[in-house]
């Protein structure tokens, strides 16, 4: 939310109110992140997907940050 709204913004409180209740979601086929994890020995790459965008109303992608956030 940082990069969207700061104290110096003229962005208006239904804008702000917005933005806060409706987060960006990545469109359908946009491509997420995914991060490496050691599993006995070998490695392994665990993704997020639209389906836990989906199922988990309270996450959230950020593109700014490239990762998950809660």
């Amino acid at each position: 939310m940082l990069y969207c709204i700061d104290s110096f913004s003229n962005i208006d409180d239904l804008t702000k109110c917005e933005l806060l209740m409706k987060p960006w979601r990545p469109p359908r086929g946009y491509i997420l992140p995914f991060s490496t994890h050691r599993k006995k020995g070998k490695d392994e790459k665990r993704y997020l997907n639209q389906t836990h965008l989906d199922k988990f109303p309270w996450l959230e992608y950020s593109e700014a940050k490239k990762r998950a956030i809660l």
